[in-house]
């Protein structure tokens, strides 16, 4: 496959502005303007020089509705599993606004992993994926469940690859989307088609966006009430942040929930952590088996003792339709998250906060005024041709 590579930047005074074919080349890339050092691939521009461009793979041009239609489809062929059984609507329901309301997800040949599957609606450009923020790029980030031994099961991408190319449908399907005849299928391509779709799924206003947007009867005088406790006393706005409506602030906190687990083997676990250093999809694959590994959280991104046990703050978006709760599915019901979320708020910053019973209804009635209306979150019909597949 050729790279086109639209080179915008300058070496001091000289301008580029070239196409650069990389035929042959391997090369790590995100969609969008990144910054590079350039010297391994043209070595006449010198290793040290990095500069900012966007790179452009002819793969990757299909129009967005088509794309979306193409990752719809993926999304619900189990054949992404090598038996058949295990679909990426498994783990999403549109239900339980694409979580799957289990503790922990379970994946192929009926194996439960160690953490609690997370909604796709609640999902912006940027923020950190996963529980331990293990991915930022989307498009990459949705392969990684393919090849993860305890949810899709497959042993590498090249099986999932040659399934998808057994079938007339998809090779016509990916040719007519990404226009590269026998070469349309690849990772690339199924990641950017099922990124595609994830993108598109609807994010309608809820009771509280309405209220922001100036309609005051939006929220009922209770969950206004627990707004008020809930950007103020009760202080769960300093890490579900309101303010850009998403109710997260992209950070890693530690909850004080699931670390039991791992705390008389700390030592062993992190330096073995360490050692083994994986990343990316062989890290996802270790933690889906091994739930001492997986309790020590962001650590095992960034190897800071400070990050043992903090995991990614989830938006709240929807929340009343996520339960069980924690990065571990260890809290059943949202009144328990709540309880927990006071308790351990109160121990970490050595001020308890008491609520009364009215106002921790106050709190749930807020809480659940995030939720969308069912019909903008139903997504489960079948694309048009899935009857061919």
């Amino acid at each position: 496959m050729v790279l086109r590579l639209i080179v915008r930047g300058s070496i001091g005074s000289e301008n580029l502005s070239d196409r650069i074919p990389l035929a042959g080349k391997s090369v790590a890339f995100a969609v969008g303007s990144v910054a590079v050092t350039l010297g391994a691939l043209i070595p006449s521009i010198g290793a040290s020089s990095t500069l900012a461009f966007a790179v452009r793979n002819s793969s990757l041009e299909g129009s967005n509705t088509e794309v979306v239609a193409l990752g719809h489809r993926l999304f619900l062929d189990p054949r992404l599993s090598p038996d058949g059984s295990i679909k990426c609507a498994s783990c999403h329901e549109p239900a339980h606004s694409f979580s799957d309301g289990r503790r922990v997800s379970v994946g192929f040949d009926h194996r439960a992993g160690t953490r609690n599957t997370p909604s796709l609606l609640n999902i912006f450009p940027g923020e950190p994926l996963f529980w331990d923020g293990r991915r930022t790029q989307l498009d990459v980030a949705v392969l990684d469940p393919l090849v993860n031994r305890v949810e899709m099961g497959n042993p590498n991408f090249g099986s999932v690859i040659a399934r998808l190319k057994a079938r007339a449908v998809y090779r016509a399907a990916f040719s007519n989307v990404f226009h590269e005849g026998n070469r349309s299928i690849s990772t690339a391509s199924v990641g950017a088609a099922l990124a595609a779709y994830i993108r598109s799924l609807p994010r309608p206003p809820n009771a509280y966006d309405r209220f922001k947007a100036g309609q005051t009867d939006a929220l009922s005088p209770q969950a206004r009430a627990g707004l008020q406790l809930f950007t103020g006393r009760a202080g769960c706005a300093r890490c579900h942040e309101p303010a850009n409506g998403r109710f997260t602030d992209d950070r890693f906190h530690h909850s004080g929930v699931g670390l039991d687990l791992a705390q008389n083997h700390l030592g062993t676990l992190t330096i073995g952590a360490m050692r083994r250093d994986l990343t990316g999809s062989a890290l996802g694959s270790a933690i889906g088996g091994n739930a001492q590994m997986a309790a020590l959280g962001r650590f095992l991104v960034t190897h800071q003792a400070s990050d043992v046990g903090a995991f990614r703050t989830p938006s709240l978006r929807n929340v009343a339709l996520t339960a069980p709760y924690m990065h571990d599915g260890s809290i059943k019901t949202l009144s328990a998250a709540v309880d927990a979320e006071i308790y351990y708020r109160g121990l970490a910053t050595g001020k308890p906060v008491a609520l009364t019973a009215e106002e921790r209804e106050d709190l749930l009635v807020f809480l659940r005024s995030l939720t969308s209306s069912p019909q903008s979150r139903n997504d489960t019909k079948q694309p048009r041709y899935a009857a061919k597949l």
